[in-house]
């Protein structure tokens, strides 16, 4: 029985190991830093009437589209995660 054990801690361990090495936490960190960034260029900068009363934000660097908010770029980065907006 306690060879069973020290077999199944092996394999989780090397599982963990290589779950590691295929996402590099460095590549990680640096992966999110970007994409926050990304989040925090595209942001809604001003808002424009629509004409029924209603307003529309557009973003502050796709807004020379215009690009209602969230602008394609955000949509895109969103579909990754299986967020649609």
């Amino acid at each position: 029985m306690s060879t069973d054990l020290i077999a199944a801690l092996r394999a989780a361990l090397h599982a963990d190991a290589a779950h590691i090495a295929r996402h590099d936490p460095a590549f990680v960190f640096a992966d999110i830093a970007a994409k926050r960034a990304i989040l925090d260029l595209h942001r809604p900068v001003q808002r424009r009437p629509t004409g029924g009363g209603g307003v529309i934000e557009d973003c502050g660097v796709c807004n020379h589209f215009p690009a209602r908010y969230p602008c394609a770029t955000l949509r895109l980065l969103a579909e990754a995660y299986g967020i649609r907006a």
